[in-house]
């Protein structure tokens, strides 16, 4: 029988277990999981053997099985597993000392993670420290993506603060965990993808998984993304180095997280009688970042777009290249044109002339110019100039 037909035959137990009065569900439940337990020890001891991993995995899939099916969230059951894994937190610690550098073991333990604080996001506070000391202290010996990722589910899951309102014991200790996440996963991750010039494109899965932890972060939690500036100034500055990275997936990560922060300095307009709330506004914070590295960003998304990135990731759906630009140019307009001017003028004249960078910059100065009509217009300066280098 393969893991996936386990795991298929152990979510049709755990449904009928569901059934049953909740002392009885609890009592087969822990039997469930002392028998994973006690074959997790048992693959531990026999690491050597092949398999044994493979195995491993498995069974730490079943473990989540019987999480996620037999209790219903919020369920006295899942305090009752609250609990059970506080008695036998040792057990994580056990299997990463064995299997802490297999990618797949890693993989496992942090989805386990993810679907069981989600089965009751208050009771598993009482292991969200341990959770996080572990994840991060495993990133830091392995850098395996996995880590990040489960960080960024916890942003997702305790970040927003308003929904502990009524558990107001809950909101101090959220606060620091959050901040403990993104500040040790941002320092660590930009000192490894600063460590080597390939480090970007030997590592896209950490590349990726750090820029969601941000953009999610930012989405969910802006006023802890800003309020250390020097390290979303580092943040910002790495992915600027890797807008031109090839790798899909981690190069549009990078550019959603670009595209969310440039958003934020929008310029708050009030009406008539209107005064606008210091609070959530961050556009002097994004200014003094711009005045940093903001030419190299827009070097950085000319160059992609007039051929450092495929043309088929230009035009696609989603965040790309040029909904970047736009919304740089939405939300600082004055400073957008000091800046692509350079820029424009520093693509060689063999593919763009003196005159068509004139009539473009010109193009683009005009007042009440709209979005759609400044997507079309870098669309048209991208065809132009790729079509060009082809024929060079």
């Amino acid at each position: 029988m393969t893991g996936s037909d386990k795991c298929i035959v152990l979510e049709g137990l755990c449904n009928v277990v569901r059934m049953l009065p909740a002392e009885q569900a609890v009592s087969y439940a822990i039997l469930y999981l002392d028998w994973i337990k006690s074959s997790i020890r048992t693959i531990c001891e026999m690491h050597a053997v092949n398999g044994a991993a493979e195995e491993l995995v498995t069974v730490i899939h079943l473990m989540t099985v019987v999480i996620r099916y037999v209790a219903r969230p919020n369920s006295s059951t899942t305090v009752s597993f609250v609990s059970y894994f506080e008695e036998n937190w040792g057990l994580f610690s056990e299997i990463l000392s064995v299997f802490g550098q297999n990618e797949d073991v890693v993989e496992a333990i942090c989805r386990f993670f993810k679907y069981f604080m989600r089965q009751n996001q208050s009771r598993f506070t009482s292991l969200l420290q341990s959770t996080t000391n572990l994840i991060l202290e495993g990133f830091r010996q392995t850098h395996i993506s996995s880590y990040i990722y489960c960080g960024s589910v916890i942003v997702g899951e305790y970040g927003c603060y308003e929904r502990w309102k009524s558990e107001k014991r809950l909101i101090s200790s959220c606060q620091s965990i959050i901040h403990q996440i993104l500040t040790e996963f941002c320092d660590s991750t930009l000192t490894f993808l600063a460590s080597s010039p390939d480090a970007y494109t030997q590592n896209p899965f950490i590349v990726e998984d750090l820029y969601d932890l941000c953009g999610r972060s930012l989405q969910t939690i802006p006023q802890v993304m800003f309020s250390v500036e020097d390290v979303i100034l580092r943040i910002t500055q790495a992915a600027i180095a890797g807008i031109q990275l090839q790798h899909r997936e981690a190069n549009r990560s990078i550019l959603r997280y670009l595209d969310c922060l440039l958003m934020f300095g929008r310029e708050q307009k009030p009406e008539e009688g209107e005064i606008v709330s210091k609070e959530g506004n961050y556009r002097a914070q994004i200014l003094r970042i711009l005045q940093v590295c903001g030419q190299d960003l827009m070097n950085q998304l000319i160059a992609a777009l007039i051929g450092g990135l495929p043309e088929s990731r230009i035009k696609e759906l989603g965040v790309t290249v040029v909904s970047v630009l736009a919304s740089f140019y939405d939300s600082f307009e004055d400073i957008f044109m000091n800046l692509l001017s350079t820029s424009i003028g520093s693509i060689p004249e063999k593919l763009f002339s003196r005159q068509e960078k004139e009539e473009f910059l010109q193009e683009i100065y005009q007042k009440n110019y709209s979005i759609g009509r400044f997507e079309k217009s870098m669309i048209r300066l991208s065809s132009i100039t790729r079509s060009r280098a082809q024929h060079e």
